[in-house]
């Protein structure tokens, strides 16, 4: 059984069992510190900006075939993340319900601590299935997270990246450029890296591991 969870790159792949959206934003890193995001207009990082579209379109794509979701924001409130997604997906998708999303998470510092908390969050609420919902370079990583935690709530994850690229050929435009400057790129060396450290893999193939993927 894999130790992570499947990467979605459609809203059309989604379980049409799923009742609830996880997004997990992901607001610092390389080039994005918290006076960066103090510095931002909307308190949000490009990449957690990029996942709160996603989620916006996956909510749009819903209401189309009357489905409902629970969409549920989670992450470090000192990060500012949750009161500024809430924020963002009021402005950017007014015909998005309120209600869908304005729980959110806001006791999460670290994604092993979205991982440990969401799933009770949402299991009292009745849901059973879940998508979770971030940018496609944290997506293997967070999932080992989840997968770990969620005893089977999350059903998969959706790259919001691709979310927003099959939107339109100017969002697609735009995320192409995002996948390939530098700093994705290193970001996504840095999360290969932090898998393995996190597998706690020793010895001869961990170091090799480590050093095949450094910037």
């Amino acid at each position: 059984m894999p130790d992570s969870l499947e990467v979605i790159r459609s809203v059309l792949d989604i379980p049409p069992d799923v009742t609830a959206i996880v997004a997990l934003g992901k607001q610092y890193g390389i080039g994005s510190t918290h006076e960066d995001i103090l510095a931002s207009e909307d308190h949000l990082s490009e990449d957690s900006r990029i996942t709160v579209r996603g989620v916006g379109y996956t909510c749009l794509s819903a209401m189309e075939i009357g489905h409902k979701l629970r969409v549920l924001f989670t992450g470090n409130k000192k990060a500012l993340f949750t009161g500024a997604a809430l924020e963002f997906m009021a402005k950017e998708f007014p015909d998005v319900p309120e209600d869908w999303y304005d729980k959110p998470d806001e006791g999460s510092v670290t994604t092993h601590d979205s991982a440990v908390r969401v799933p009770t969050i949402l299991r009292a609420e009745g849901h059973r299935s879940a998508v979770l919902e971030t940018v496609g370079f944290h997506a293997t990583r967070s999932g080992k997270q989840f997968k770990k935690t969620g005893n089977g709530l999350i059903a998969c994850i959706a790259a919001t990246d691709a979310i927003v690229a099959e939107h339109s050929e100017q969002d697609a435009e735009y995320i192409k450029k995002w996948a390939n400057s530098s700093r994705v790129k290193k970001e996504r060396l840095k999360e290969k890296v932090a898998i393995v450290a996190e597998a706690g893999i020793v010895g001869k193939i961990g170091r090799d591991m480590v050093r095949s993927h450094r910037p």
